[in-house]
């Protein structure tokens, strides 16, 4: 009895182990990008693209399955043309002192980069209509939370203007620090959201990294609502 008891249970922790599974998209040239990525991706294409008859899409060639993750090969396209791959922005920025800003925030305040030296900065990129960015504000909101004893600042900047992020806010709850009408600044980075920067003491920038994962469901390789905010707390960690 006790023998199939263990067995049972190690049954049922194989299974619960078994039950999520990583996605990742591989483009033709082998960067691999996480769902969050692709999405954002897909929706930044088609906001830029409203009011023409284009519409930007996803074609899977094939699935590799290796360990616990899910390859999904695939190439963009726009109408029926294949898009070449974008060039990483972000990369050029990684170990570089944080191009210096000045803005405002929703109430007004200037917020200028100088201002922020000695202090560990996230920068979180996003826009009201991605699902990603969306997706992982529970997360975000978590992570101020918890960290709201440090002297971690946690900026979100958008390239929208001040009157939408503030309809939006009325459905979302999002308490980072915000700051719209920064288009400039956003486009320096990346054409793909979201998008977080993370900044040492020294105003050097540590890493970047798109949205936190959103875990799927191995047998149905459906999303289950959740985002994995492993790797960003990680990097949040070196900087604090």
């Amino acid at each position: 009895m006790k023998k199939l008891l263990i067995i049972s249970i190690l049954t049922t922790l194989t299974l619960m182990a078994q039950s999520q599974t990583i996605i990742r998209y591989k483009t033709p040239k082998g960067i691999i990008y996480t769902k969050s990525e692709i999405d954002s991706i897909v929706i930044a294409r088609n906001e830029r693209l409203k009011g023409t008859d284009m519409t930007a899409k996803i074609e899977i060639i094939e699935k590799e399955k290796v360990g616990d993750t899910v390859f999904h090969h695939y190439k963009l396209h726009i109408s029926n043309e294949i898009v070449k791959e974008n060039d990483l922005k972000k990369d050029k920025f990684l170990n570089l002192q944080l191009p210096q800003f000045q803005y405002k925030d929703l109430e007004g305040r200037i917020i200028n980069s100088e201002d922020l030296k000695g202090k560990p900065i996230v920068l979180n990129f996003w826009f009201t209509t991605c699902l990603p960015c969306i997706a992982e504000m529970p997360e975000l909101n978590r992570i101020k939370e918890k960290y709201k004893s440090s002297d971690i600042v946690f900026l979100s900047i958008t390239y929208e203007n001040k009157n939408k992020v503030l309809e939006f806010l009325k459905k979302i709850k999002f308490t980072f620090q915000i700051i719209p009408n920064a288009k400039d600044y956003c486009d320096m980075f990346t054409n793909s959201y979201p998008l977080n920067i993370f900044v040492d003491r020294n105003g050097i920038i540590n890493n970047i990294q798109y949205g936190m994962p959103i875990l799927h469901d191995s047998k149905t390789v459906t999303e289950v609502s959740k985002v994995d905010p492993t790797e960003f707390e990680k990097e949040l960690l070196k900087i604090k």
